[in-house]
Parts: structure tokens; sequence; C-alpha cells
């Protein structure tokens, strides 16, 4: 009689604490936002980032440089065997005190000649922290 009891009482309790907890915590659905940005070419980066760039670039990186009122998130691969892959952003992504940036490594059908596959995304500075996943 004790067992069942007990298991009445966890049971009880397991669904008040399910029922509760969509009462008490926010939902993280619907809290994040999407950020405007722009992918920046190499040509259009300022020098400073570009000396940074080559400076990491053999292995795996990822930063943030800020000039005037821009920022610029930097994802970087490191060296690969081959030369046909590129970085793609899957979502760029902000709340109330993060910036979140998803990123890929993909492989292209087409030959680039460049063995370290990075990104740079371009948008307005914050002085939020930036997540890289």
């Amino acid at each position: 009689m004790k067992m069942k009891k007990l298991w009445m009482f966890l049971f009880i309790m397991g669904g008040l604490c399910f029922v509760l907890k969509g009462r008490i915590l926010p939902s993280k659905k619907g809290t994040l936002k999407s950020v405007d940005y722009a992918v920046c070419k190499e040509e259009n980066q300022p020098v400073e980032l570009k000396k940074l760039i080559q400076k990491e670039k053999k292995e795996a990186f990822h930063f943030t440089f800020t000039t005037g009122d821009m920022m610029y998130l930097v994802v970087g691969y490191g060296k690969q065997q081959r030369t046909n892959y590129t970085v793609k952003l899957d979502s760029l992504k902000e709340d109330k005190g993060h910036i979140y940036m998803n990123t890929s490594l993909i492989h292209k059908k087409e030959h680039k000649k460049d063995y370290f596959p990075y990104i740079v995304v371009k948008c307005i500075a914050s002085e939020k922290n930036v997540i890289f996943q």
C-alpha cells in the first residue's frame, strides 16, 4: 500500500511540475529575432580585419571585430585538405542579451582556390555577447 501511495505522489508531483513549468518559466520560442546583416567580401573588409584573418586562418577560429558603428562576425574552419569548401551562414539571431551565429562548412561543386574557408558577416555594432554555434 505504501508503494502505491509513493507512486501516486510522484505521478502527481511530476504532473504538477510539468504544468507549472509552462506557467512560471518563460518560453524561449519567439524570443529570438533576425539580425540585419550583409556577408562581407574580402575587398570590402577593413585592412586590420584582413590582417587578423590571415594570422588566424590556419586553425579554426571565430571572433568579432568592431570599427565605428559596424561589427564584423568572423568564423573560419582552418586549413582544409581540399579546396572546394565554403562556409554557409545558417542563421543570425538575437535576443535581449546575445547574438547567435550559426554556420556550417559545406562542400561546393565549383573549384575554389582557397584552402582556408571563412565567412565575414557585417552588422550594426552591438554590446551583446556573440555566441558562435
